[in-house]
């Protein structure tokens, strides 16, 4: 038990700067709303370990590269903002990751 607590702990604090990603799609019956941190630093690490079991162009692609200069770009004061409309069907998506 105080294992987990601990665990919950220390997820709480990376929370608080980790990158969210932030999805809202809105649609004429569809009101989806969706917000996650994206452990991208835990992502490269995560492929960098897994390189010897990655077919040779993800090898040779250096994701764990990308992931982290993904990384370095993202901030509060910089995000990533994607919005998009579809004016005949009604239905609007909104993806924030910063």
């Amino acid at each position: 038990m105080f294992v987990g607590a601990a665990l919950l702990v220390v997820i709480g604090l990376w929370a608080r700067t980790a990158a969210w990603m932030v999805l809202d799609v809105r649609a004429r019956n569809i009101d989806f709303h969706l917000s996650l941190p994206l452990p991208i630093r835990l992502a490269g690490w995560a492929s960098s370990l897994a390189r010897p079991f990655m077919a040779a162009r993800w090898r040779e692609a250096g994701l764990e590269v990308h992931l982290l200069a993904v990384e370095g770009a993202l901030s509060p004061e910089n995000p990533l903002h994607v919005e998009m409309w579809e004016a005949q069907r009604d239905e609007h998506m909104r993806l924030y990751i910063g």
